[in-house]
């Protein structure tokens, strides 16, 4: 065989394994944003719980409700955030998303 079949050989090589091990990778950003998320519903549940003066959160009280919605809304931004950028990644690579 010559250089350029060999050549040729290792650059199929090199893109079957590319295609045969990719999996998604999530955009940098998207765990900063996630970080941030949780932060700002840190701060939240800081400045709206505590206040309360309950040494406990039980299920029928305000806290408790305002705590889950604090959540529900941290995980839905990250979640959201993270399936954005991923897509405006794979479209940018030219590649699909799963």
């Amino acid at each position: 065989m010559s250089e350029k079949d060999y050549l040729n050989e290792l650059s199929e090589i090199k893109d079957l394994m590319n295609r045969s091990s990719r999996f998604i990778s999530l955009s940098g950003l998207s765990g900063i944003m996630a970080g941030i998320y949780a932060i700002i519903g840190a701060a939240l549940a800081f400045v709206y719980v505590f206040p309360s003066h309950e040494n406990y959160i039980n299920l029928h009280s305000m806290s408790f409700r305002l705590t889950v919605i604090i959540l529900v809304s941290v995980a839905a931004l990250s979640v959201g955030t993270a399936l954005y950028l991923s897509v405006k990644k794979a479209k940018k690579n030219g590649e699909q998303l799963w």
